[in-house]
């Protein structure tokens, strides 16, 4: 039961991550790199913070054991941390740009 758990919690995520992809090709919009790159980024942000709530929401449910919502907390954390470090890289990179350019 666990593992399904954890099985339907990983699809869940990974349908987020996958879904901006899916959105820009289908609206075929075109604009620039870093711009796409970042709305997708503040896009994986929502849908990390949602997961790690629906986490924290079925710990405190009892639907999960205090050892897998700690192992998936950290990975959900972990990955929530990667996406705003490359957006702090990705802001930082636009603002030196703008700065340099002009």
């Amino acid at each position: 039961m666990i593992t399904a758990m954890k099985i339907l919690v990983l699809l869940v995520v990974l349908g987020c991550i996958i879904w901006p992809y899916v959105l820009r090709r289908e609206n075929g919009r075109q604009q620039d790199p870093r711009q796409a790159r970042l709305q997708e980024l503040l896009e994986e942000k929502e849908h990390a913070y949602a997961a790690i709530k629906e986490l924290d929401f079925d710990y405190k449910m009892d639907k999960l054991s205090a050892d897998d919502y700690q192992e998936l907390s950290r990975q959900y954390k972990q990955k929530a941390v990667a996406i705003l470090q490359e957006i702090d890289r990705l802001g930082n990179a636009a603002g030196a740009g703008s700065k340099t350019g002009g």
